[in-house]
């Protein structure tokens, strides 16, 4: 069973990894060479805080390895595509634990770099993203919960600092604000859920 949870996460990061390369081929065609393309490999760790009225939900921290792409329009202007999977805890405060849920949140943002010939890059971004939840465990799955998809607001800070002309280490803080319905056979309730992301890894500039 864990064996086939690990391979549909696998296949869905997969599928998010193509819609990068999907996303930054059309953007490349629109563009043609106007600029650079970096890829990042990251470890990210989401701190979240949920609410909600109803069932009283509160949702836990998760760790993940993330993959990211930035298409620079311009020297300044970079389009970014973010690609992850998270398995996050779900509770509720007068039953404690109930489960996890997997979640798929790709982000897209576009980001201004203030110093784009610097060692050090720092640059900021707005933008959205999609929040799937799949593969409902524990009592999540008994009372056949149902977390809607919903888009969400993304704002972010971060910067590159150069160890040479190619390749970089980047740390990255993401704030995310979201806010789906969520169904039971307990009762109806919408969740109320804050995330701040923060990442560090390795970027390569093609």
């Amino acid at each position: 069973m864990n064996n086939m949870n690990n391979m549909n996460k696998l296949t869905s990061l997969a599928s998010w990894l193509a819609t990068i390369a999907l996303t930054f081929s059309m953007i490349s065609s629109s563009f043609a060479q106007t600029g650079d393309i970096v890829i990042r490999t990251t470890v990210i760790t989401a701190s979240t805080h949920a609410s909600s009225k109803t069932l009283g939900l509160d949702v836990g921290n998760a760790t993940s390895v993330a993959v990211d792409g930035t298409y620079f329009v311009t020297p300044n202007i970079g389009i970014n595509v973010l690609a992850t999977f998270l398995n996050t805890e779900v509770k509720a405060k007068s039953l404690g634990s109930l489960g996890s849920v997997d979640l798929l949140p790709p982000i897209f943002t576009v980001q201004y770099h203030f110093a784009p010939e610097g060692q050090i890059r720092p640059y900021a971004g707005l933008g959205f993203n999609y929040n799937h939840f799949y593969h409902y465990s524990g009592t999540l799955k008994s009372v056949n919960a149902k977390i809607d998809d919903k888009v969400g607001f993304v704002a972010q800070l971060g910067l590159d600092y150069m160890l040479s002309k190619t390749l970089s280490l980047n740390a990255d803080l993401k704030y995310l604000d979201v806010r789906p319905d969520v169904k039971t056979t307990l009762g109806n309730d919408k969740l109320n859920l804050r995330a701040t992301i923060f990442g560090v890894g390795l970027g390569y500039r093609f």
